[in-house]
């Protein structure tokens, strides 16, 4: 799973109301009709019986935690390279930097909304993910890769506007494809930079 922490670092007071979190989750796509109240904020659950989980809550301080279940695609109907076993189920990096992406827009959006003005502390990471197999695509990241770690890390503290950038989302992916790379050379963080700007003009 992917878990996603956004958490404004200062000032420590509310930065909306209750009903205005409400509302802003009811507007993100894919969570219509499943977006509830909750004592500090709201929360928004995407339930799609087996297939598919997501979980977001906001609460009045611009505190926004996200939980996302990855789904594997069978090796037959992913779109990789040759070296990927078409019996082994993969996990696309493609699907964590998509949603990244969509929370990152979304919170900076919403947390430049409301007139915040500081720092925010993202968290980001890959649990249970020890000895599963990902892969990117045709060309960069074409072979199966797995980690020994069973949780991956990565953070950086950015401004609102900031986190809608493709550099916060760069950074933040290299850090979690890190652990994953059998070897690194100097061409590796620009080709995951060139990665998420390609994954970007498609979305």
């Amino acid at each position: 799973m992917l878990v996603v922490v956004v958490t404004p670092l200062y000032p420590n007071a509310p930065v909306t109301d209750r009903e205005t979190a409400y509302a802003q989750l009811s507007r993100v796509g894919g969570f219509q009709n499943k977006v509830y109240r909750h004592p500090s904020g709201a929360c928004a659950i995407r339930d799609i019986g087996t297939r598919s989980f997501a979980l977001w809550k906001l609460s009045i301080y611009g505190h926004l935690f996200s939980v996302e279940v990855l789904m594997p695609a069978a090796g037959t109907h992913f779109h990789g390279g040759d070296a990927l076993s078409r019996e082994a189920d993969v996990y696309p990096f493609s699907w964590i930097v998509g949603s990244l992406c969509k929370l990152f827009r979304w919170a900076g959006g919403f947390l430049q909304g409301v007139g915040f003005v500081g720092d925010l502390q993202v968290e980001a990471t890959l649990r249970n993910v020890a000895n599963r197999v990902f892969a990117g695509g045709q060309d960069f990241l074409a072979t199966k890769l797995s980690s020994v770690a069973p949780n991956v890390p990565a953070n950086t503290v950015v401004t609102a506007s900031e986190l809608q950038t493709r550099e916060c989302l760069s950074d933040i992916f290299y850090q979690l494809l890190w652990p994953f790379l059998p070897n690194e050379d100097i061409a590796t963080r620009a080709n995951a930079g060139a990665f998420v700007e390609g994954l970007l003009r498609r979305m």
